[in-house]
């Protein structure tokens, strides 16, 4: 209970009708009730001196809607204690006798340190009472309007033991719906409390009068309608309206907002209408701590804003998970990835910071693919192209280092990796060798609004050389940059809103290129070229205008199956367009080569033979060998005859270079990094270049049953029926026992080390995620977050290899007589097509020739539409190569659903058969064929299987297929001696 001043100690504000309504209590009378009741105003106190059985009512120390607090004495123990008494007008309505003991319930089962102890509950005639322990001291709220604001130290030792508390609550189900800085008590040395010094407070969490367990049962019925429990200034925005569906994060965000008044001085939304603060809370994205305080740090800001996010599943999802990152703060580690990159140690006083904010109409997963495609991005707003080199580092470490002039100065920095988590937050440090600047970072990060817009904020953090390096980051940043930036966000919001994507010829970064009266002549001239072969008029049109109009670097790399999702365009008329346009001189046909590790480009080739077997990626610092087929990409750009492209290299590395990577991140020797994730369902991989061993895990929605089955170690289940599982961690030759780390359904926990061996499923739960990622090595580690079957944007040489009319007009794009040996991975399906019905009784072989044609056409079909390459005709069916496993069955059951009828009858009888493995290419008469024992297996599989079946390779994971890709409808059953498994779909 409070010993304090009178104080807020609001129970709760009738309002009749919800004052979310219109048409509820008159505004000028509800603010003067709100004012009233946060200034304590009661009737005049009858209490004070007298005795309620043995407890000597000495002074009133605060009063609320339903009764007052008193300093009072046990009379028996001479035991000071403080005791609230009901107020006579609620002691004889029912509903407020039972809200009276269910607070004292509450307290009785909250037996934490952090909370006022209950001491006893009794009746004296018409004052029902309790008593609990007397603090010493006083509240937050007093001590604020001594202060105005406290310091950070203090704040957050505060708020810390507050989360406490609510940890220790959460434990018994409980959720307190009333945080507030009045209803936290602060003892100990009251004359410390004046002072300015570092507080050690004893910290208590009190007044339960509107707590409840979050199993709603009686404690529910204790809310009458039209009834608002809470304080305004500090509740959650679903206390506003969706009062039954409140939890812990209800109170996360209260705290939140309590951490916030601590640290400025003032609550989020400062407003004594009722009906505004609901709309703020509501609606309102609050404003930055460091807006109105400077000397806030980057990472108890960036945990206020987490805790005040609108939608509850963006803040922390329980308290534990808030107190571990304020301990980290007070500890004076990085929280999260928040703080992230890692600057450089040095002077702060000669740090300089500018900070910009946009209001954007679009949502942050339309905004993401284009914020964060700093290749674009840079250049729209003026930077000059990147010359990229890599040296070795004095530890043996890959360095990758980026030349440019700007503004006439030559400059040279070292480019370290960028760290993102999707639709959230993106970040690049740079330092600098060369130039008026020491280091740089950037760092954008993007609140989702309740109505689907976007607070956009990108920071700039920068030390300058000497005098000139502070101008000169002064003006270049604060104005030319912010002034750029304005620009160019705008566009892309303004794009998103105008067309939502629909126009894939209107470039959200750079107005329309205008192409010269010579360029234009020669584009009519092969138009009407293309018009006379047999290619799409509607595609043809559509891919002259994107090359007519579309910006410099989109001409120069123009990626075939980007393109017709684009234009939205069948992809074979787009290919045809494509191909019969670098042949006649519209287009220019080059191969990228993917880096494995991070999938970007890293090189690129005019001729398929110049490609070599290993190559080097700048992007992610790494030599790797080159898959000559899956590894490749087709890629076109404008011929110079018609377009001038622009192929420079303005970024790499950031993440729109790897839409597949969810989150990046790069942990220094010895950090222990926490990061919250949102993966919906699907199958991810925890990888990075620096480990030697990758991690897949599943991620399901919610009504499918949590497990992890351990391949080695031991599986614990807890009282809870949440599920732990062990990560065993090796190190050849080491005596001491395994390291083991716990994880619950929805935390995983990795310890980064060598030779670690990380042998088990797990299975998390969609929606929130954490990830603690332990860096164990003696040097920096980049760890990504990939998603194992990313969209299929790829045009590979194998697939290229496998389209006759690439065959047809560029027959010198082969591989050379030194790559007739390579060995690649890849997943063959071959199928076997038997007549049936009328068409087997037929004797008219004209008829069944013209079947199995229309047959071989759709069977060219579909392997096209699940990305497969046509390999060749296979007796009464064919070989088809896929990169991926899932396409390759996919596609295997879209054949069984084929139907190709003769006289009103099913025609054939489709038996598939799919494997994968190691296997030799072989180019013969120019074309590509397979050899080896894993081809030789799909005959043997083919004649095991039946009809509406796909016998499938031994080596074949299908735990996930089964659950995954078809719903659970699949059957397995052993087949051909243990060599494979039949999927019955």
């Amino acid at each position: 209970m409070k010993s304090s001043s009178p104080s807020a100690d609001t129970d709760s504000f009738d309002m009749t009708p919800p004052f979310h309504d219109t048409g509820g209590v008159p505004e000028a009378a509800g603010v003067q009730r709100l004012r009233d009741m946060l200034e304590g105003s009661r009737a005049d106190d009858l209490l004070s001196g007298r005795m309620l059985q043995q407890y000597q009512l000495l002074e009133r120390l605060g009063a609320g809607a339903m009764g007052s607090v008193y300093k009072s004495r046990n009379t028996e123990t001479g035991e000071l204690v403080a005791v609230k008494v009901l107020d006579a007008s609620f002691a004889r309505q029912h509903d407020a006798i039972l809200r009276f003991e269910k607070e004292a319930r509450l307290l009785a089962e909250a037996n934490s340190p952090f909370i006022t102890r209950l001491r006893d509950v009794r009746i004296d005639g018409d004052w029902p009472f309790l008593v609990a322990e007397l603090v010493t001291g006083q509240s937050v709220a007093a001590l604020l309007k001594k202060r105005k604001r406290l310091t950070e130290k203090t704040a957050l030792n505060i708020a810390a033991d507050v989360a406490q508390a609510l940890v220790d609550i959460s434990e018994l189900k409980i959720i307190h719906r009333d945080i507030k800085p009045d209803n936290i008590l602060l003892g100990g040395n009251e004359n410390s409390a004046d002072s300015a010094s570092d507080d050690q407070f004893v910290v208590k969490l009190t007044d339960f009068g509107l707590a409840r367990h979050t199993q709603q049962t009686q404690s529910m019925a204790l809310t009458r309608a039209n009834t608002m429990l809470g304080t305004p200034l500090y509740m959650s925005p679903e206390q506003f309206s969706n009062r039954d569906q409140l939890d812990v994060r209800s109170d996360v965000y209260s705290l939140g907002a309590t951490l916030f008044a601590m640290l400025t001085g003032r609550p989020p939304f400062p407003s004594d209408d009722m009906l505004k603060l609901a709309e703020l809370h509501r609606h309102e994205v609050p404003p930055d701590t460091r807006s109105l305080h400077s000397d806030i740090s980057e990472g108890i800001s960036q945990v206020v804003a987490r805790c005040l996010q609108k939608r509850p599943d963006l803040r922390y999802p329980s308290a534990a998970e808030l107190l571990a990152d304020l301990q980290r703060l007070q500890r004076g580690e990085a929280t999260s990835i928040v703080v992230h990159p890692a600057l450089p140690s040095g002077d702060s006083d000669q740090r300089q910071t500018f900070r910009f904010e946009w209001k954007l109409a679009s949502s942050p997963a339309e905004l993401w693919p284009f914020v964060s495609n700093t290749e674009r991005l840079n250049r729209a707003i003026g930077l000059p192209a990147v010359r990229y080199t890599t040296t070795i580092g004095p530890n043996g470490e890959s360095q990758r280092f980026a030349n440019v002039r700007i503004a006439g100065m030559a400059m040279r920095w070292r480019e370290h990796a960028f760290e993102w988590i999707e639709q959230r937050r993106m970040g690049v440090l740079r330092e600098f060798e060369r130039g008026p600047l020491k280091w740089f970072s950037s760092v954008v990060e993007f609140f989702p609004t309740v109505d689907g817009r976007t607070r956009l904020v990108h920071s700039l953090e920068v030390e300058g050389r000497g005098w000139f390096g502070r101008q000169f980051a002064r003006y270049k940043m604060g104005v030319e940059t912010r002034r750029s930036l304005t620009r160019v966000y705008q566009r892309i919001d303004a794009t998103l809103s105008d067309t939502r994507g629909a126009d894939a010829t209107r470039d959200a970064f750079e107005a329309e290129s205008a192409i010269s009266r010579q360029q234009q002549s020669r584009l009519k001239e092969l138009t009407a070229q293309l018009q006379s072969q047999n290619v799409d008029r509607e595609t043809l049109r559509l891919i002259t205008e994107f090359v007519r109009i579309a910006p410099a670097q989109e001409v120069g790399h123009i990626r075939p199956l980007e393109l017709a999702r684009r234009l939205n365009q069948p992809f074979d008329q787009t290919m045809a367009v494509l191909l019969r346009g670098a042949k006649s001189g519209l287009l220019e046909l080059t191969w990228d080569v993917i880096c494995p590790a991070c999938r970007v480009a890293a090189q690129t080739y005019d001729i398929m033979r110049m490609v070599r077997d290993h190559d080097f990626c700048e992007a992610c610092n790494t030599d790797f060998d080159v898959d000559l087929l899956n590894g490749v990409e087709l890629i076109f750009r404008a011929h110079p005859q018609v377009r001038s492209s622009d192929t420079g290299k303005y970024c790499i590395g950031s993440p729109a270079h790897s839409p597949h990577v969810v989150a990046q991140i790069k942990l220094e020797p010895g950090e222990t990094l926490d990061v919250g994730l949102s993966l919906a369902a699907g199958i991810y991989c925890i990888r990075g270049p620096q480990l030697a061993q990758s991690l897949t895990f599943t991620v399901r929605n919610s009504g499918v049953a949590i497990e992890s089955r351990i391949l080695s170690g031991t599986q614990h289940r807890r009282e809870d029926d949440t599920v732990a599982c062990v990560i065993k961690q090796r190190n050849p030759g080491d005596d001491a026992p395994d390291t083991t780390v716990l994880t619950d359904a929805r935390h995983l926990s990795l310890r980064l080390k060598q030779d670690a061996d990380w042998q088990q499923q797990v299975v998390l739960p969609a929606g929130g995620q954490r990830l603690t990622l332990n860096n164990d090595f003696d040097r920096d580690v980049v760890v990504r977050v990939e998603r194992s079957d990313p969209p299929g944007n790829t045009f590979s040489a194998n697939a290229a290899f496998g389209l006759p009319l690439f065959r047809e007009l560029f027959p010198g794009q082969s591989l050379d007589q030194t790559q007739l040996a390579s060995v690649t991975t890849v997943s063959l399906l071959q199928t076997s097509a038997r007549p049936s019905g009328e068409l087997l009784s037929t004797n008219d072989d004209a008829i069944a020739e013209r079947m199995f044609e229309a047959h071989l056409r759709q069977l060219s079909e579909y392997c096209t539409r699940h990305n497969g390459t046509w390999i060749k005709i296979s007796g009464h069916g064919a070989l088809m190569a896929f990169i991926n496993t899932d396409d390759a069955l996919r596609c295997a059951q879209t054949l069984h659903d084929m139907v190709t009828e003769f006289n009103a009858t099913p025609a054939w009888d489709v038996y598939c058969a799919v494997n994968a493995g190691v296997m030799n290419v072989s180019l013969i008469h120019g074309h590509l064929d397979y050899l080896g024992p894993a081809v030789d297996l799909l005959s043997q599989l083919l004649q095991a299987a039946r009809p509406g079946e796909t016998a499938v390779g031994s080596d074949i994971d299908l735990r996930f297929w089964n659950s995954e890709a078809v719903d659970g409808r699949s059957e397995f059953r052993p087949i051909c001696d243990g060599r494979g498994v039949a999927v019955k779909c």
